[in-house]
């Protein structure tokens, strides 16, 4: 739907501003009462990648099955430390050289002077000796690369300084660089750590309730992010999740349910869930006291759906599921796993993020409609439908 009329919707432009005019009229369409709060928007993520140079690195076309077979020219990647580095950027630039899971004996008659380590995550060791032993031998930088397929990035914790820079990558796009050096014998990559703040922007929310008139009743809120990384289509990420707040939006229209129903579609979350803050600081709602949770929704196109949040709100996804015959998977995942639930969690309120577990194409070219899977859109629509109705149900 938003991904296939309106394209990318970089956060905090005039791209993602269409896609709030079109959302706006689209619920207000449904019968809810619509509301676009104005806020501005400070980039407050770093911007992370590492540039690949070497042979045969053009972009693949939309759509094309290169990119499940060669790596992109770029690829995004999260800092790891040295914790001396975090406030600042940088760029280290050097050959490309396979480190196997940087043991020691990974190392023996290898000679990485003046080059950067990719490295496997070893789960018997530190994340700190990994990147110590690649500086030891010569390295000027490390990539740490995910040892569990999915997607999901690698962002374990050094816990102490290095004398190198180390970011990580997926298991997708370490295989692939893998893959590389195989075929070709080379690739020279950048770790480029951005950390400068963009200038303050426009950007907004847009807010859809039933107009139930209820007064003094508790809220839950519904969110899902709009606006997309830069050139990204944003089917998965999260084109996905809007269009299964769409169908709840249609589904819950008509019911009479106990408390405010509140939809909460957030613009500019890529570059630091902007939207989500703005929401519970603004002075035109009520104070978050009156908020009884918050489920998200973002990325439930593709994988296993998977919920992450407070206990009780995880509790509640699980029972749900059980209800529903859904084999649901909860994990924990570190900080950087930066949903638009965490600004509620960190308010005190109980929230949640649903979404599925391939995330491979997000933030990419490559994250449009043909790769979406019915079946996780259908799973988390039906589950998030599940916990509204097991909240309006009166208690026994």
């Amino acid at each position: 739907m938003v991904a296939g009329e309106l394209g990318p919707r970089e956060s905090a432009t005039e791209q993602e501003l269409v896609a709030a005019r079109f959302l706006a009229g689209l619920f207000s369409g449904l019968g809810y009462k619509v509301r676009v709060q104005e806020f501005e928007a400070i980039e407050i993520l770093a911007a992370t990648r590492l540039v690949v140079d070497g042979p045969d690195r053009d972009e693949p076309a939309l759509g094309s099955d290169r990119f499940a077979t060669r790596p992109r020219p770029w690829i995004v990647a999260f800092p790891l430390g040295p914790v001396s580095l975090a406030a600042e950027g940088y760029a280290i630039s050097g050959p490309l050289s396979y480190a196997d899971q940087g043991r020691q004996a990974d190392y023996v008659g290898a000679n990485l002077a003046g080059k950067v380590a990719l490295i496997e995550q070893d789960t018997g060791s530190t994340v700190l000796g990994q990147v110590e032993r690649a500086a030891a031998a010569g390295a000027v930088a490390a990539v740490i690369f995910n040892d569990e397929l999915g997607g999901t990035y690698f962002e374990g914790r050094l816990h102490g300084e290095t004398r190198i820079p180390a970011v990580g990558i997926t298991n997708h796009d370490g295989r692939g660089l893998v893959r590389e050096l195989e075929e070709a014998n080379s690739a020279t990559v950048i770790v480029d750590v951005r950390k400068r703040l963009l200038p303050v922007r426009q950007s907004r929310n847009v807010i859809a309730e039933l107009n139930n008139d209820i007064g003094d009743d508790e809220v839950l809120v519904v969110g899902a992010h709009y606006d997309t990384s830069p050139g990204s289509w944003g089917a998965n990420d999260n084109g996905s999740g809007v269009a299964v707040l769409s169908v709840l939006a249609q589904e819950l229209a008509d019911d009479e349910l106990p408390f405010d129903l509140r939809l909460l579609l957030c613009g500019a979350e890529e570059i630091g869930l902007n939207g989500s803050f703005a929401y519970l600081t603004d002075p035109q709602h009520e104070k978050t006291a009156r908020i009884m949770a918050m489920i998200n929704l973002d990325s439930v196109g593709a994988g296993a759906v998977t919920v992450i949040g407070s206990d009780e709100m995880v509790d509640r996804a699980l029972e749900a599921a059980d209800a529903i015959g859904l084999g649901l998977k909860t994990v924990e995942l570190s900080g950087m796993y930066a949903g638009d639930h965490l600004p509620f969690i960190n308010a005190g309120i109980d929230s949640m993020t649903i979404w599925a577990d391939d995330i491979t194409y997000i933030n990419t070219l490559q994250d449009t409609l043909e790769r979406l899977q019915p079946k996780p859109l259908a799973q988390a629509a039906e589950l998030a439908l599940e916990i509204v109705e097991q909240l309006a149900a009166p208690e026994q």
